[in-house]
Formats: structure tokens, sequence, C-alpha cells
């Protein structure tokens, strides 16, 4: 091989090496972990709470503990929510780099108003990704959720990434992050519920909770579930995991409480049409341990297995159908997405009814057939029993 065709072999792949176009030194940015978003009505503008990580106590000596990353809470105003943003720099002197921002919290007021301008910004800006976590603060400004104290990490937006995510088998919560959130506001008479943080108090200090869901008519806040609410909300949706069921009986003149732990759950949604109208039959099936009973009567042979399934089937459609109900006369249009099941399936019918479907809905019948299967884990196959 010549010299000069060495040289050629050498230099073109030089020109493809150019490393990253977007390089920027880390220390020239403010890594935001978590953004709260409030509305003052009074003012018309924007009030923005960043949560940027501070590394700078990693970068001495010391033990592991005293280098772990620090909050810090960064406030600022503006007529939108970019221009809040932006304004961080004057005081920062450093750019609020969004890339690693893995939490927002939506104020009452803001979220009233209409989530688009926040997903806007984040669709339109190459920085944030599309799988943030958005929650609704309840009770409370959303920074003031930032604020507040945390308990497996300095890092308070860290902290609620990790609880949704982490243990969304365990956590029974609705759960939507950004790119799920577009899509589904693209959907016609598709109604959103996310996740609200609220207050809650742990030794006389005050902390935050998931607990509910925000209820959005498209982008603007309408209303709450409350906790109690959520799991018949989430079986409709085919979302619930691992999740506990209590079932009420009774002895004689005393009320008892079977607990069971859902292992899995499919959750199978059919309409049906007729001459009386549009209906739906709801069919879900549920593997569950007997996890703790308070009573002495006998749910744990095979019959009583049959007595306890009978009862719990019963409690679960009872609570499903008592929770379309509610949320019918409460909300006045369709929160878990039925009428989307018919645009897929009936495309022709959808056509006809789309406009009038908030009306339509309220006139819908629904069919709760629940079958729930015990799965035997127990150490003591008896019921426990206590002698005088």
């Amino acid at each position: 091989m010549s010299k000069n065709l060495f040289i050629f072999f050498i230099l073109i792949p030089c020109l493809f090496l150019t490393g990253c176009w977007s390089y920027r030194e880390v220390d020239s940015l403010y890594i935001i972990a978590g953004i709260a978003i409030d509305k003052d009505p009074n003012a018309d503008r924007y009030d923005i709470t960043a949560e940027f990580v501070d590394a700078k106590a990693a970068s001495g000596g010391g033990s592991q503990v005293e280098q772990g990353l620090q909050s810090v809470l960064l406030e600022t105003k503006g007529v939108s929510i970019f221009d809040a943003v932006r304004k961080m720099i004057k005081i920062s002197a450093k750019r609020p780099y969004l890339a690693h921002a893995t939490t927002i919290v939506v104020g009452e007021e803001a979220a009233r108003e209409g989530i688009v301008p926040f997903l806007d910004l984040i669709a339109a800006n190459e920085e944030p990704r599309l799988d943030v976590d958005v929650y609704v603060s309840r009770g409370k400004p959303a920074g003031e959720i930032l604020r507040t104290k945390s308990f497996s990490t300095e890092i308070r937006s860290f902290e609620l990434s990790m609880i949704i995510n982490e243990n969304k088998q365990l956590v029974r919560i609705p759960r939507l992050k950004v790119y799920e959130i577009i899509n589904q506001l693209a959907i016609p008479k598709f109604n959103i519920v996310l996740p609200v943080v609220t207050s809650f108090f742990n030794k006389g200090e005050s902390t935050n909770i998931l607990s509910g869901g925000a209820v959005f008519k498209t982008d603007r806040l309408v209303g709450f579930l409350e906790q109690d609410d959520i799991i018949p909300y989430l079986f409709i949706k085919d979302e619930i995991q691992s999740d506990i069921l209590n079932v009420e009986t009774r002895e004689g003149d005393i009320n008892s409480t079977i607990t069971l732990e859902t292992l899995n759950n499919s959750t199978k949604i059919k309409p049906v049409y007729s001459t009386e109208g549009i209906g739906f039959d709801i069919k879900t099936k549920t593997d569950v341990f007997l996890t703790e009973s308070d009573t002495t009567t006998d749910f744990i042979s095979p019959m009583g297995r049959r007595k306890l399934k009978e009862l719990a089937e019963k409690h679960l459609e009872k609570r499903i159908e008592n929770h379309i109900k509610k949320t019918k006369e409460k909300f006045e249009f369709d929160i878990f997405g039925f009428g989307n099941i018919i645009r897929q399936r009936n495309p022709k019918l959808w056509k006809d009814i789309e406009k009038d479907w908030d009306t339509v809905f309220m006139d819908v019948n629904f069919n709760v057939k629940c079958d729930i299967r015990i799965k035997n884990a127990r150490h003591v196959l008896t019921p426990i029993k206590v002698v005088d």
C-alpha cells in the first residue's frame, strides 16, 4: 500500500468522528430534577419552582454520606412557563438543564386553566424527556411539594419518581407520563386522570402523599377522585396490580373484615348494542391471596373458600358499579374511555354519536361480572382459634 493511500484511509474516518454536536461541560449547567408550576390568577403569571441538583458536596473528600447530592430550590415568575425558566439563568449564572428532570407538579389553579402550555414546552424543546411523570398538587401550591422533607433521598423530585415507578405494582394511583398525556388528549372525548400529591402528617410533621386522582375535561382540571375511588377506577382501566381488597362480612352482631391481596388482574370490556341503547359488559378475572381475617369463620377450607369467593365477587361488582354511578353524577362525562372503545370497534356508530357522547354516556347501562380466584399460600390451613 502506498504512503498516500495509507494517509487517505487514516484521514477519511476522522471526518466522521467529530464528537457530540451539542456537548456542554457539566460545570456550565444547573441540572433540574423537577419543576413545580403554579398560576397566580390575580397577576396572570406563572410561579415556577425548580429543584436543582447541587453536586458540590460530592467533589471533596469525606464519607459517602457527606458527598451526597443536595436539593436547591429556585423560584421565578413569568408571563409564560418558558419565560420563568429562562429567568433562572439571571439568578444562577448557569443555564438550567432539563434533560434529567423526572417530575412535574402542577398546582390546582394552573391545572384548571389548562396543562397544554407546559406540555407544549416539553414537546417543543429537545432537552426534556417525554417520559417525565406529571402530578397535580391538591390543597397547597405545587411549589410547597418540592419544599417538603424527603424520606429516602435529598432530592424530592427523584423521590416522587421512585415511588411511582419503582413501586408501581404497590402504589394505587393512576400513572401517566408526558407522552401518554399528549397522545390521550388527541383522542376524541377521552378524558385523563392524573395522580394527586397532597398533604400528610407524619408524627406531627407535614409531608406529601400520593393519594387520589385529578380528573380533567380535555386539558383542564375539573375535580378529584378520592383515594377510595381509585381501586375501582383502576380495575375498570385494567391497571390494577398488587393491591388490597377489604371484604366485609358479618357474624351475628359483629362486623368482620377479610383482607385479600390481588396478585394480577385482567379486565375485558365489551360494548353491547340493543334497541334499548348502548351498554357495556365489564368482566374482571383476579387472582388473590387471603392475607388476613379477623373472623373465626372458616374461609380457608375448600367450602369456606367458595363462600369467600362469592362474597368477594359481589363486593367488587358492587364497588365498581357504585363507582361508575358516582362519577356519572359528579362529572357527567366519561372518565374511563368507554367512548374510545366504541370509536375503535364501531367507527360508523361513533361518527354518529361522537358529538353527543357526554349526553349518550349518561344513559349507558353497565353489566359488571367479577371472577375472583383465591390462591392458598398460608402456613396454617385452619382459622386461628382462641380458647378462654
